[in-house]
């Protein structure tokens, strides 16, 4: 019997033929055969038990068949054919061996690959089933390779041969592709380690793509070959890191070295498709081949990408091309910024624009990786896309970005993590900027609005590094505005604000190490220790915190150029019981010639009138202070000290002179009187008078001492407020000639005061 008369026999000695019409409802994917399970055990016995015997006899049989005469058989007995191999191949079926289903598949195969006849057996879901078939088959190590080999070559030949269309052309490349990699077992540093049945099928593959010639199959073969990028497709694979290795080698020194630039274009198009599916996520292996490609294929890759972006019909491209872009910056390959600078920056630039699309999803996707880009540290080509004059602001100025920051943010911080991520690129942008100050205080105050100290900690090291960055560059007002967001946290009644106190203690006392640059407190002293902020309350929070080698370090970080260094240390002392002067005193000593004419000194006398009430006077400290209250006096009389610094220093002095009993003439403080008196008299009656400061120093003396200047000095005084001056040169110094009228000058004095004031 030759094959036909094989089939038809068997087809005869079927009892109950309707099953096979329930057969073919289930390949059309129409009925189930769960409700006909007596008719399908009835089939399975219809056969020789020797299944496999009965098949390669069909095999041999089909392969002397004069082709043609398969033309005409009968529907049914053709449906029969059809429906017996799918059973073979495609029913869970314990009766049907893995052998069996390797000859049953070949047998489908090579039925379906006859030119011209093959058509009358080709079922599409019979052969979509064939291909999950060879699948399976290739993760089984008890299934010869020569037979795997087999069926695919089989598959290589009908679609040589056949021609489908592309939905079966890719679904063979899918096949071939996914059934190699499922057996690849270790990673390849280049194609020809890749062995055995992988390398046979990504040969087959190879042979299918040199054989078409329409465009458009040649994508989508090429994007066959990219599919391990995607989530569903790596996924069952076993050994995912060697089949990633093996389609990387693959392209690189097989498809790039073979192919001329005109062909390789069609291996980016079929690696461009991969883009807009939904499951493509393994960005970083992409990054990896796409870094193995010439300059020339990197750079088209990355135009295309400028497209992609800036295109609002492409939203599953878009937002893939986004997350591709950031691992192409964290992996950058070795080739030169200048070739791929312009592109890698439209594409930073189309990504920021999407911050306001109107697809709220979208938006939130672009910030989220404008954020990673930016959280990358020492990456050339980010310090590249965010410089000042080669970057993004060659195409976006940084004042619009940060308005953009007013449109998007959310009213709440809580609400999303969009606050937290605009708040983390401008920590990035404005570094390397300069924008105006108040623009940035506003963002600011956007972005962290309705913030609590709970949800604001995760942004605390943004903050402060910004801070930090920002006070280094001298921009006072963006610094200030951070550091009032950090100090409002701190004063915030809600228990988390105890980090931000401990934050602000650490600062104000210790310099901050970031990105190996330190930043010195004083920083945070000088902006945080003056009368913008009611900075008492922090040091209550904080006054258990507060122990005496803080007092020691501030001590020994004193500086007199930084009068709130000095500050810093009457407010630890405020809370702290100190005794030990000696430190402080040699401080004192050895720089008061710099400390007695600056902003330093009024709060380094009070420091250390604070430190001596506590110290017990011992008889090596009295040289030492008996020289400071000489330094002290004589720079009242050289008229040292700055006006709010006379009041504390000679408090100081008085308090050394009672500790060592010295007793202070009335007749030196008469002269001080009477020389500070002379000084201002001159400084005023001079017909180009312009400078108060000499009545606000003799003012303050006046209330120290409780004595009247001379009496020539209140009638100029009284001529001055009289005269024609400048009402702004008047008010400059009127409080304190107040001052002098409440020592006790006379009625009139209290008179034109009034008048010249008015």
């Amino acid at each position: 019997m030759d094959f036909i008369q094989t089939f038809n026999e068997s087809y005869e000695k079927l009892a109950n033929k309707s099953i096979v019409n329930i057969l073919w409802k289930e390949i059309l994917q129409e009925e189930r055969t769960e409700d006909h399970l007596d008719e399908l055990i009835e089939y399975s016995f219809h056969y020789p038990v020797d299944t496999d015997a009965y098949l390669e006899r069909l095999l041999e049989k089909f392969d002397i068949l004069h082709k043609q005469e398969l033309r005409s058989i009968d529907g049914h007995l053709k449906a029969y054919i059809i429906t017996f191999l799918y059973y073979c191949t495609m029913k869970d079926n314990s009766r049907v061996s893995v052998h069996t289903t390797l000859l049953a598949s070949s047998l489908y195969i090579k039925l379906v690959s006859i030119p011209g006849v093959g058509k009358i057996f080709d079922e599409p879901n019979m052969l979509k089933g064939q291909l999950i078939l060879l699948v399976k088959i290739a993760k089984e190590r008890n299934i010869d390779v020569a037979r795997k080999r087999y069926i695919v070559k089989l598959f290589k030949k009908y679609a040589l041969k056949k021609k489908p269309d592309i939905a079966i052309l890719q679904g063979i490349a899918n096949t071939f592709v996914l059934a190699g990699l499922m057996v690849s077992t270790e990673v390849v540093n280049n194609f020809e380690s890749v062995k055995g049945f992988t390398k046979y099928c990504l040969h087959c593959l190879r042979r299918l793509i040199e054989a078409e010639e329409n465009d458009q199959n040649i994508k989508g073969l090429f994007e066959s070959v990219f599919r391990c990028f995607r989530r569903s497709v790596i996924e069952p694979i076993p050994n995912k890191p060697a089949a990633i290795s093996v389609i990387i080698a693959f392209v690189r020194d097989v498809l790039q070295n073979e192919m001329d630039v005109h062909k390789f274009q069609s291996v980016l198009d079929g690696f461009c498709l991969v883009w807009g599916r939904e499951d493509f996520d393994h960005y970083e292996e992409a990054v990896v081949m796409m870094n193995f490609l010439k300059a020339e294929y990197y750079k088209e890759l990355l135009r295309r990408m400028v497209l992609y972006t800036q295109s609002k019909n492409h939203k599953n491209y878009s937002i893939n091309v986004f997350n591709l872009f950031y691992g192409m910056i964290k992996n950058f390959p070795n080739f030169p910024l200048d070739k791929v600078d312009v592109f890698s920056t439209c594409v930073f630039r189309n990504i920021i624009f999407h911050f306001v699309d109107s697809d709220k999803h979208m938006a939130d996707r672009a910030i989220n990786v404008v954020t990673n880009i930016c959280e990358l540290k020492d990456n050339p080509l980010v310090n590249h896309l965010l410089s000042p004059a080669q970057g993004i602001s060659r195409f976006i100025s940084t004042e619009v970005l940060l308005c953009s920051f007013v449109e998007v943010a959310d009213q709440r911080w809580g609400a999303s993590p969009r606050n937290q991520n605009l708040l983390m690129i401008l920590s990035k942008v404005l570094p390397l900027s300069n924008v105006h100050e108040e623009l940035v205080q506003q963002v600011l105050g956007v972005v962290c609005k309705d913030c609590t100290p709970h949800s604001l900690k995760p942004a605390l090291p943004r903050l402060h590094e910004l801070f930090c960055i920002m006070s280094l560059k001298q921009q006072i007002g963006v610094a200030e505005a951070v550091l009032r967001i950090i100090f409002k946290m701190a004063m915030h009644p809600d228990a988390t604000s105890a980090e931000y106190c401990e934050h602000l203690f650490h600062c104000l006392l210790n310099p901050s190490v970031i990105d190996g640059i330190t930043y010195s407190s004083r920083f945070y002293y000088n902006l945080l220790l003056n009368s913008d902020f009611e900075f008492e309350p922090l040091f209550i929070k904080c006054q258990r915190k507060i122990r005496p080698h803080h007092v020691k370090n501030t001590i020994n970080q004193l500086d007199y150029n930084e009068p709130a260094s000095a500050l810093l240390l009457c407010c630890l002392l405020n809370y702290c019981k100190y005794e030990d002067i000696t430190a402080l005193l040699r401080f004192y000593i050895d720089n008061f010639a710099q400390i007695s004419v600056r902003q330093i000194a009024g709060h380094l006398a009070v420091a250390f009138q604070q430190i001596l009430t506590n110290h017990t006077l011992a008889e090596e400290d009295v040289p030492q202070l008996d020289v400071l209250q000489s330094l002290i006096m004589e720079a009242l009389f050289e008229h040292n000290f700055p006006v709010n610094s006379i009041k504390p220093s000679y408090l100081l002095f008085q308090n050394i002179r009672n500790l060592l009993r010295i007793d202070t003439q009335h007749y030196t403080l008469d002269q001080l009187m009477f020389i500070t008196s002379n000084r201002a008299f001159n400084r005023i009656n001079n017909p180009q008078f312009g400078d108060p400061g000499s009545i606000m120093y003799l003012a303050e003396l006046c209330l120290l001492l409780n004595k009247l200047p001379t009496e020539n000095v209140l009638t100029i005084l009284e001529s001055f407020m009289n005269d024609s001056f400048k009402v702004e040169g008047k008010c400059c110094f009127a409080i304190h000639l107040l001052k002098l009228v409440f020592c006790g000058s006379r009625p009139s004095s209290w008179e034109k005061f009034l008048r010249g004031v008015i």
